[in-house]
């Protein structure tokens, strides 16, 4: 997972457990269609949410594991452009 405020709070809050997590229930984003996130729910931030979506969880999955250079953007998708034949 990515950090983010949430986590951030977590870890200096020294890691508990639920109930007891800093901000526990607190609603940190909406979607679209009013459904309410809160903070520590398994939810990633989507287009469309309103509040502050970046609290949410933040999943760098195991692409994140592949990564072993640094390159500026447009770099990276001329690459990965020619690398799909476009």
């Amino acid at each position: 997972m990515l950090g983010n405020r949430t986590l951030e709070a977590w870890e200096r809050a020294g890691r508990p457990a639920a109930p007891d997590r800093p901000g526990e229930g607190e609603v940190v984003a909406v979607d679209a269609q009013g459904h309410a996130y809160r903070r520590y729910d398994d939810m990633i931030p989507v287009p469309g949410m309103t509040g502050e979506p970046v609290a949410l969880a933040m999943y760098a999955g195991q692409s994140a594991g592949l990564v072993h250079d640094q390159a500026p953007a447009g770099e990276i998708v001329r690459t990965v452009a020619a690398q799909a034949g476009l």
